[in-house]
Parts: structure tokens; C-alpha cells; sequence
């Protein structure tokens, strides 16, 4: 049961991370194409998330197009 719970958050957690990456893409031009969550990691706490994302091009600066979404992310997931 522990097990189908967090797969449901991770699930809820990328979800809302797709949504809010989603509508950032939407308005800001990039060089990056299609942006992928490839996956999303929490602790057993729930203290850390890690949510992995790729590009079709360029993917070494991806990370810092995508750093503003990181407090918003937060937020969301509270």
C-alpha cells in the first residue's frame, strides 16, 4: 500500500511540474525544442523532490532556463 501511495504523489508531483514547465515553454522563446520530465525522485520523507528533465537540443543550459520554476514548483506542491 506504501508503495501505491508514493507512485500516486510522484505522479501528482509530475503532473504539476509538467503543467508549470508547460506554460513557461509556452512563454519564452528557447533553443531547446521538446523539454521531457524524464523522472521524478522523492525521499522517503517527502523533505526532497528531484525531477529530471531533457531536451532535444541544446540540454546543457536547460537547467538554468528552467531555474525560475523552481520556487513556483515548490509552491504548487507545497
Amino acid at each position: 500500500m506504501k508503495n501505491y501511495t508514493i507512485a500516486r504523489k510522484l505522479d501528482n508531483f509530475r503532473e504539476i511540474a509538467s503543467r508549470a514547465i508547460h506554460d513557461y515553454v509556452e512563454l519564452h522563446d528557447h533553443p531547446y525544442g521538446r523539454i521531457t520530465i524524464t523522472d521524478v525522485y522523492v525521499d522517503h520523507d517527502y523533505d526532497f523532490l528531484d525531477i529530471t528533465v531533457s531536451a532535444e537540443r541544446d540540454g546543457a543550459s536547460l537547467a538554468k532556463f528552467l531555474a525560475p520554476l523552481a520556487s513556483k514548483i515548490r509552491m504548487m506542491i507545497g
